[in-house]
This record gives C-alpha cells, sequence and structure tokens, in this order.
C-alpha cells in the first residue's frame, strides 16, 4: 500500500517510508542514504515530519536550523522546542523564550516547564509563564476527549498486563 502511494507521489507516504529506511523498522533493510532521500523529498513538497526529521539528522549544524524553522512555521511542536533550544545554548535567552511560549501554547509540556527554568534564571517574567500555563491549559483542555481518555487508560491497561507477564516464571 505504501509502495504504490510512493509511486504516485504522495508526500507523506514518501517521509513515512523515509523514514522506516532511515532508522530499519518494520522489517526495512537499512538504507540511511535512500531515506534521506525520500525524506528530502517529502520536505520539498512541504511535509512538516520530514522537515523534522531532517533537523534532527543535521542537528548541530546550521542546516537542522533551517529544517527546524520550516516545520515550527507549519506547526510542529518538538521543532519549535528545538528552536528555542538552540536558540538558548546561543545565548539568546529571549528568542528561546518566544519559540518556548509558542510551544507550551500548543500543550507541549517541556516547554513550559522550561519556561518556568527561565522564570527563574531571570529571562521569562510571571506574566510571561502564567500566559503560557493559560495556553497550555487551554490546549490540553480542547484536545482532550472521552475516546482519547479511554484509548489512554486502555493503552495503560496493556502496558501492565504486559508487565506482568514479563514477571512471570515461563514467559
Amino acid at each position: 500500500m505504501v509502495q504504490k502511494r510512493i509511486a504516485a507521489g504522495h508526500p507523506m507516504a514518501l517521509c513515512f517510508r523515509g523514514d522506516q529506511l532511515r532508522c530499519g523498522v518494520n522489517g526495512a533493510v537499512i538504507d540511511v542514504r535512500g531515506g534521506i532521500e525520500l525524506c528530502r523529498q517529502a520536505a520539498e513538497l512541504g511535509v512538516k515530519e520530514a522537515h523534522f526529521i531532517l533537523g534532527n539528522l543535521h542537528r548541530g549544524e546550521e542546516r537542522s536550523v533551517s529544517h527546524y524553522e520550516e516545520a515550527a512555521m507549519c506547526g510542529h511542536v518538538l521543532s519549535r522546542f528545538n528552536l528555542g533550544a538552540w536558540e538558548y545554548n546561543d545565548g539568546q535567552g529571549h528568542l528561546a523564550l518566544q519559540h518556548f511560549l509558542i510551544s507550551a501554547k500548543l500543550g507541549h509540556t517541556a516547554s513550559l516547564d522550561t519556561i518556568k527554568r527561565l522564570l527563574a534564571e531571570g529571562i521569562a517574567t510571571e506574566a510571561d509563564y502564567t500566559g503560557a500555563l493559560q495556553g497550555y491549559e487551554a490546549a490540553i483542555r480542547e484536545m482532550s476527549s472521552p475516546s482519547r481518555e479511554d484509548a489512554r487508560v486502555m493503552g495503560i491497561e496493556k502496558l501492565v498486563r504486559f508487565a506482568a507477564r514479563r514477571r512471570r516464571p515461563g514467559y
């Protein structure tokens, strides 16, 4: 099915298969170059996840920033967080704060925690943290639903059952 979508030039299929090849997931033979090429093609077609993957591949290089920026402009939360980390490590605390504020207001917990740390460092203000917290809570409320809660509970129950089976002798 994925191969048909790739042959048709579907951007998300290119990204999906590229990531599989790059990591050797789901029985795929590892082909890092081929995977990167498929992700590059998907990024050219505007897939934010592909930009994120390429940004991670070039981590620590200037190229990663451009990929993270592209993904962040499309709403990719982890890319926005990574841009904040990049700016913070580059000594641009106030610019980093802006990235963390945006990603926290999209429901990213680590961004909210980072803003709290920036508050302690004197980079963020109490108003910054309060606004981020309110935005974070609103995003979490917006993302919650009874079916999501049911799925979360079912997922936790499966993990507990799996862990219990692993502890039994003979399994």
